[in-house]
């Protein structure tokens, strides 16, 4: 996980939808899994552009993964905080995707000497 921009974590904070689907997306991959990366899979949302833009690639392939969906008005609520029934729904829903495939290799865990936030 990453902290803030300012340096900070702030473990108290309600998470957003952008925010989980980022840190589901860093452990899939950490995993192995290799994630789609088709930016368009947010344009049927008609708040697409309220999107962080680092989190576009991570809410797209969550989209692509049928692990994020948007509500019922069309839109994706990438800064609503998630609900608890939205987040344990995300979790389950990447889950239940099938084990990445033996010829993706895993990537190597960052192992710098800092503390990752």
């Amino acid at each position: 996980m990453d902290g803030y921009e300012d340096n900070t974590f702030r473990p108290d904070n309600a998470i957003t939808r952008a925010e989980l689907s980022a840190m589901i997306a860093r452990y899939l991959n950490s995993i192995g899994h290799t994630l789609p990366n088709d930016p368009s899979a947010l344009e049927r949302f008609a708040d697409a552009d309220s999107v962080p833009d680092w989190a576009g690639e991570s809410m797209a392939a969550m989209v692509s993964l049928g692990i994020v969906n948007g509500y019922e008005n069309g839109t994706i609520g990438a800064a609503r905080s998630a609900t608890r029934a939205e987040a344990v729904t995300m979790l389950l829903r990447a889950a239940d995707l099938p084990a990445p495939t033996p010829d993706e290799e895993a990537p190597v865990p960052d192992e710098s000497p800092e503390p990752r936030q």
